[in-house]
């Protein structure tokens, strides 16, 4: 979820060239996705306890 968030940082940022493409976003969430799902379900329970205790 982090990870996810710091995209979405760089997507608002206030300098519109700065920002990156939809393609750039799309490859960004596709790592994410990678990532999570390689680290497995233990991975994502442990962050999400973390978030929302």
């Amino acid at each position: 979820m982090l990870l996810t968030l710091g995209i979405a940082m760089f997507c608002v940022n206030s300098s519109p060239p700065k920002r990156p493409t939809m393609k750039e976003v799309v490859a960004l969430l596709m790592e994410v996705k990678e990532f999570t799902c390689r680290m497995g379900e233990n991975f994502t329970t442990f962050n999400e306890e973390i978030i929302y205790s």
